[in-house]
């Protein structure tokens, strides 16, 4: 497995997890100031559930770390259950809703997390 990372526009970064030289995850965010917004974070239905996710997220807070950046704030689907869950375990808290926000009506839950 290896973690690629690159700058895809001014202030746009994409991080990629390559496995036999296949992308199989990805992490888009924005380096903004003193945060992060996570624009989306994708991996593969046949490699869900392998920790993928979890590695792309715990890089992105140890960089924020690193960085010294305040928080890392994203937006997910209500019915993104998998996802929303895979943020609270790392610490991530809703701060806000936006009802029927999605085409689906499902509604937009705002998280962040926050640094000291």
């Amino acid at each position: 497995m290896q973690l690629k990372k690159h700058k895809t526009k001014k202030a746009q970064i994409d991080w990629e997890i390559i496995v036999n030289k296949r992308i199989v995850g990805t992490l888009s965010f924005l380096n903004i100031d003193n945060f992060y917004e996570i624009l989306y974070i994708e991996v593969e239905n046949p490699f869900r559930k392998k920790g993928y996710g979890q590695i792309l997220i715990k890089e992105l807070i140890i960089s924020a770390k690193e960085k010294n950046k305040k928080e890392i704030f994203l937006e997910v689907s209500s019915n993104n259950i998998p996802a929303i869950n895979l943020y609270k375990k790392y610490n991530f808290k809703e701060y806000s809703t936006r009802k029927k926000y999605y085409k689906d009506g499902s509604d937009a839950i705002m998280m962040k997390l926050e640094f000291q």
